[in-house]
């Protein structure tokens, strides 16, 4: 099994192994998690996922420059949580910022689009 996904803020990863293509799709798959938890309109919730994405994105790479691959790798199963939180706080921070009164729903959202990801990525990493 390979560890070296740091999903959203493990997303520059499953970009160095399957190109643009993949980080699409999460961007998408995040976007229809937000539409069906009914946080905002498609497009807004489109919006959502692309400015959700770019903070958590720009902090994986910071990791990954930070501490190396080798290091991140050697954390192994640990990896996951640790980044799957990271990217739901980062997330979540940035969907308050989009919709104040959005409260809890904004949380709720950031939990399920990231859930919904980190699945995604673990399995795509099966095929690396």
């Amino acid at each position: 099994m390979s560890f070296s996904v740091l999903a959203d803020v493990g997303g520059p990863i499953l970009f160095a192994g399957f190109g643009i293509v993949a980080y699409v799709v999460l961007f998408l798959l995040e976007s229809i998690v937000l539409r069906l938890l009914k946080w905002g309109t498609y497009w807004r919730s489109l919006l959502a996922s692309l400015l959700m994405n770019l903070p958590s994105t720009l902090v994986g790479f910071g990791l990954i420059w930070l501490a190396g691959s080798s290091c991140l790798n050697r954390l192994g199963i640990w990896l996951i949580p640790v980044t799957w939180a990271l990217s739901v706080a980062i997330e979540g921070g940035v969907l308050v910022l989009m919709k104040r009164d959005g409260g809890r729903q904004n949380w709720m959202a950031a939990l399920a689009a990231n859930t919904a990801s980190y699945l995604l990525m673990l399995s795509i990493s099966q095929l690396l």
